[in-house]
């Protein structure tokens, strides 16, 4: 998902204060299941629902009688979620290299590739050159990922990241 996108779904699923209608909660409690990767069962045990219940909101045949705890639930973990992952930021650039290196690692994946690129590249202390050498893409290339101006097909990304873990394992030593 790109950033403008996820920024796009963040507002959307955030901005639901008043009393939804069928549509606009099915829309934002779906919306919200998949931005959080709530399965069905999850949600129904975090709802305390049935799970023929949760399946009945995402289909739009019944909103549950509690439609704005559900939502306001739904935003305090997109936050929340938010928060945490720019705390992981934060945390892991102020590390000493050693320790930001092993935090890189193995947390990569959890961010959205622009994210993961930035932030492995800073640690390994790689330029963009070398990093463009190293998966054999042009430069340009790299710095548009940077920049979140385009990315690599999800199927090459795992890819890119097993790169980064590598620079980071080299930089360690």
């Amino acid at each position: 998902m790109s950033l403008d996108n996820h920024l796009r779904e963040r507002n959307l699923l955030l901005g639901a204060l008043h009393n939804p209608t069928v549509e606009e909660f099915t829309d934002l409690f779906t919306r919200g299941c998949d931005f959080l990767c709530l399965k069905d069962e999850d949600a129904a045990k975090v709802f305390d629902a049935s799970l023929p219940n949760v399946r009945r909101w995402k289909r739009g045949v019944v909103v549950p009688p509690a439609a704005l705890m559900v939502l306001g639930f739904l935003r305090e973990r997109i936050e929340l979620e938010e928060y945490i992952e720019a705390m992981v930021v934060t945390f892991a650039l102020s590390l000493k290299p050693t320790l930001a290196i092993y935090v890189a690692i193995y947390d990569l994946p959890r961010f959205d590739f622009q994210t993961a690129v930035q932030l492995g590249l800073k640690i390994t202390q790689t330029t963009d050159a070398d990093f463009a050498k190293l998966v054999g893409v042009s430069r340009p290339t790299v710095t548009r990922w940077k920049t979140g101006k385009s990315a690599p097909h999800s199927i090459l990304q795992p890819n890119i990241y097993t790169a980064l873990r590598k620079l980071a394992v080299k930089a360690r030593k």
